[in-house]
């Protein structure tokens, strides 16, 4: 079950800003954490449409853009964090119930938290193209399957245990360098 709302802004189509926010509910969760909120924002600005740059015959696009955001992750089977028994063939014509899952009623979303800041550009009549990000990824209450001690009945489960952190700068170029009727040739460069 979800719910979200979007806003977008514009101003003399060069500045830009956006919100959007999300509020979702999820039964792979315990009862005790179901419901996660995700906003973000983000903008831009197109520095090229500025009067500085308007009638510049080298720069096409210069663009500005931040985001800030905040996303959950349901990625895991159903019901985990239900405690639940397993009925074995039995002894002596009697049926074995013993421990399958351990319960876990805190077992809540995965916080991803993204953060970056890029410049797009064109030159030379969009001959030459690309991006500039810098970025930034941080993963909190990582849900993973959780291996016990086996004295404890039970053999894992799913829980809340681990963080993650991803950062770095991307760039990527692309240059038209011949643009005929009849042949055109392209590079495309990417390294992060």
């Amino acid at each position: 079950n979800s719910q979200f709302g979007r806003i977008n802004y514009q101003l003399k189509e060069k500045y830009y800003v956006q919100l959007n926010a999300r509020l979702d509910y999820s039964s792979k969760f315990g009862p005790n954490s179901r419901y996660g909120f995700f906003p973000a924002i983000g903008a831009g600005w197109v520095i090229s449409d500025e009067n500085f740059l308007k009638n510049s015959t080298f720069i096409n696009l210069l663009k500005l853009r931040a985001s800030y955001g905040k996303a959950g992750n349901a990625n895991i089977p159903d019901y985990k964090w239900l405690g639940t028994y397993n009925i074995n063939g039995g002894y002596n014509g009697n049926k074995i119930r013993y421990p399958g899952d351990r319960e876990n009623l805190d077992l809540h979303w995965e916080n991803n938290i993204s953060a970056d800041i890029g410049i797009d550009y064109s030159f030379l009549k969009d001959r030459i193209t690309g991006t500039l990000e810098f970025y930034n990824k941080a993963s909190t209450d990582v849900i993973l399957q959780t291996q016990l001690p086996q004295y404890n009945g039970f053999p894992s489960y799913f829980a809340n245990v681990a963080k993650i952190n991803n950062h770095g700068i991307e760039f990527q170029v692309k240059a038209t360098v011949v643009d005929g009727a009849r042949f055109s040739y392209t590079t495309d460069f990417n390294i992060a």
